[in-house]
């Protein structure tokens, strides 16, 4: 059977050339020419008016030329109506191709809307099953009231610029920081003891601690998503961090790939325009989350090494294949592969954002309580981007007052372009 879309049927064809010159028409005309010339030769002779033998070639002669004659005009009325027919029937494809065009718009259209709906009814029809399947009943988990809170034991894993380690493997960093100002006082101005957990932990098994009682709190502030909030308790949120879509930099310059896509049409556009791109995944990380979110499972990848210089050279070095990665736009933006632009981002600022936020135990609402009093507090005095630059700020190296502030006003707008307070309307994030 034909295939509708690639064989357009006879009405579709080229029309064929007009075969006038074909042998049955000339022995035809050849045929008529000797007829009539007999025919006028003979009642010639019988009239007495053709005496010589000579006078049947004048006859000859002047039939083939008249017979010339009329063939050329006979050609010419047949060549006029083919070319003609032709341009008719052109202008017929012509429209019937504009109206095949507009059906496989309107088929495309369908189609879109029709993955769409799949996503979309697969999410409904699974979404009870897995809440209630990873259903965690609530039970109070607190340390105590949140103005008796006198001791406090952190978890933590590296996560720069936020949380990084001294020469003595200590905790420090803008997290451990903030987590002291929060909790040093309580709002009785009651001290409050902090110790942290010796062994630093990864984003596989951080929540875990939490949730084993290793530690009361996670000092490394971390994006407060769906999947995670079923595990534990977030703060109120301290910021909201911009994501972004990293993928090799000559392919992130592929505008027909990337053109217009934007978070809400993310996973449709990867689907259509770029079907074998794979997605490197860290366990635990906004980069699985994501990947699960906008792509298919058979293109995810999940890697061991969470190194992320290692990362985004394997995207920058691979060429035999394009791989991506989801990554904070405020850590990723200072890996060499990126300011390089081997490494590129491919999505708007502020599509994709999540509120960054502390976490404790699900059921511990009096700490969650303490923290959230007080991020108010500190809040009403200094902004905390504001509050986040100037700890960001001092461990900047500088030679005189005049380099620092320069420094200091390059990474306002860093963080200025990478984090907000407030969320934007069309941001998206789940």
């Amino acid at each position: 059977m034909s295939d509708p879309l690639n064989d357009p049927g006879d009405e579709h064809k080229t029309p064929g050339r007009s075969k006038f010159w074909n042998f049955d028409r000339v022995l035809g005309l050849v045929a008529l020419l000797l007829a009539v010339v007999t025919i006028l030769y003979t009642s010639e002779v019988k009239a007495g008016l053709i005496r010589t033998f000579g006078g049947y070639w004048t006859y000859i002669i002047i039939g083939f030329s008249s017979c010339l004659l009329l063939t050329v005009l006979a050609l010419a009325f047949w060549r006029t109506r083919d070319l003609n027919k032709t341009k008719k029937e052109l202008a017929d494809e012509k429209s019937k191709v504009q109206d095949f065009e507009n059906r496989l718009n309107v088929i495309t259209t369908n189609l879109h809307q029709m993955m769409e709906g799949k996503d979309v009814a697969f999410a409904q029809d699974n979404e009870p099953e897995k809440l209630l399947s990873s259903f965690i009943p609530y039970k109070k988990d607190s340390i105590g009231r949140w103005d008796e809170v006198s001791e406090v034991r952190y978890g933590h894993l590296k996560y720069p610029p936020f949380v990084n380690y001294d020469e003595h493997n200590v905790p420090v960093g803008p997290g451990v920081q903030l987590l002291n100002d929060l909790l040093l006082h309580t709002p009785e101005k009651k001290i409050v003891s902090l110790d942290y957990e010796e062994k630093p932990r990864d984003w596989a098994d951080i929540l875990d601690g939490l949730r084993e009682k290793k530690y009361n709190v996670i000092a490394t502030p971390m994006f407060a998503t769906f999947e995670r909030s079923k595990k534990v308790r977030f703060s109120a949120p301290l910021f909201f961090s911009n994501v972004g879509l990293y993928v090799r930099g000559d392919f992130a310059d592929a505008q027909e790939v990337w053109h217009g896509v934007t978070a809400e049409n993310l996973r449709l556009e990867i689907r259509m325009r770029a079907p074998r791109l794979r997605f490197l995944t860290i366990k635990g990380e906004i980069s699985e989350k994501l990947a699960h979110k906008y792509a298919d499972k058979d293109v995810i990848e999940p890697i061991d090494d969470i190194a992320v210089p290692k990362i985004f050279q394997k995207i920058a070095d691979t060429r035999d294949a394009s791989y991506a990665i989801f990554g904070e736009t405020f850590t990723s933006d200072r890996d060499l592969n990126v300011k390089n632009n081997r490494v590129k981002n491919v999505l708007p600022r502020f599509q994709i954002l999540y509120p960054v936020c502390f976490a404790v135990r699900i059921g511990d609402h009096q700490l969650a309580n303490l923290l959230n009093i007080r991020l108010m507090e500190l809040t009403q005095k200094t902004p905390m981007l504001d509050r986040f630059v100037n700890k960001l700020a001092d461990d900047i190296s500088y030679k005189s007052q005049d380099e620092f502030e320069a420094k200091r006003k390059a990474l306002q707008a860093e963080v200025a372009a990478n984090f907000v307070t407030e969320w934007p309307v069309k941001a998206s994030g789940k």
